[in-house]
């Protein structure tokens, strides 16, 4: 694995945990399994990118402990915070069919049915009862009656045209 290399954000270090200099990750909501079995993780911090090699990861709550043999001291790991810890695509988990991860739908072209271009996905809001996909002024909720197609390989997600929502 080389830094450079490292292009999904799985989580961010929000700080030191216990006295031997481990870590607590807050994950994306799509990666906390992934820190199960990982050996390696790219460290994105002050500008700098290296290679954190995974001795431990476990899940405490809703965040991750991780122990990377680098960091071996509290200070060292305090001085992570805000750190991103990323994995090369590749090494991305396999989705179910319908489930997408968020940094492939930012971009995508959102159009009618009729091929109506309204704009590009910027956002992807990650709310409790589901996604919402920002695209200009207009919020979509990520469910059937908007969201008609997600086409990933053809960069495209149709959705009902925003008259027809807004006239329900």
């Amino acid at each position: 694995m080389n830094p450079g290399e490292c292009d999904v954000v799985i989580g961010e270090v929000t700080g030191a945990y216990g006295t031997r200099g481990e870590v607590k990750v807050r994950p994306e909501p799509d990666s906390i399994e992934r820190f199960r079995g990982l050996s390696e993780v790219c460290v994105r911090h002050d500008e700098r990118e290296w290679i954190g090699h995974v001795a431990r990861a476990r899940r405490h709550g809703r965040e991750i402990i991780l122990s990377l043999t680098e960091v071996d001291t509290v200070p060292r790991a305090r001085l992570l915070r805000g750190a991103l810890l990323a994995i090369p695509r590749a090494q991305r988990r396999e989705l179910p069919p319908g489930e997408y991860f968020v940094d492939d739908l930012i971009g995508l072209d959102v159009v009618t049915p009729d091929g109506r271009q309204l704009g590009k996905v910027e956002d992807v809001l990650q709310l409790p009862a589901n996604d919402v996909y920002v695209v200009g002024a207009y919020l979509y909720p990520a469910i059937r009656e908007y969201v008609l197609e997600i086409d990933v390989p053809g960069g495209r997600i149709v959705v009902r045209p925003p008259e027809e929502v807004f006239e329900e």
